[in-house]
């Protein structure tokens, strides 16, 4: 996890149990943003499915929630969508971690708690190999 370029906002999602639910949480999480006025936004995920769904041609079954993740991404605003790999994504799934209690298991963090700046210090200063 690195931090997002100034001005910009992030959004990390933690691999999913499935692609539909993968696709749905970023759908939830891109809406959360969308509506909290968020226009410039860096979608993180260690889900290689997830980020392929929004990116890919999809199968049949899984085309209206990837068009309506889709939909969220040709708003007005910037949106980067890439993937990371899980072991540099350990800051965010401890962020995660704090969010499973919540609604639809999404928490806006406007401040980050101390402990992720020392994560992702750690991770930016690691190399991983894919």
């Amino acid at each position: 996890m690195t931090l997002p370029p100034e001005r910009w906002h992030k959004l990390n999602k933690d691999g999913g149990v499935n692609n539909a639910t993968g696709a749905a949480e970023l759908y939830d999480g891109l809406s959360v943003a969308w509506d909290a006025g968020i226009r410039c936004l860096v979608v993180e995920s260690d889900s290689r499915a997830a980020m392929d769904l929004v990116t890919a041609v999809t199968r049949e079954e899984m085309l209206e929630l990837v068009m309506a993740v889709r939909g969220l991404l040709s708003w007005s605003w910037q949106v980067s969508v890439r993937h990371v790999l899980r072991g540099a994504n350990t800051a965010a799934d401890s962020v995660t971690k704090l969010a499973r209690d919540c609604p639809l298991g999404l928490q806006l963090v406007w401040h980050p708690p101390p402990f992720v700046k020392l994560m992702v210090e750690w991770e930016e200063q690691t190399t991983y190999c894919q």
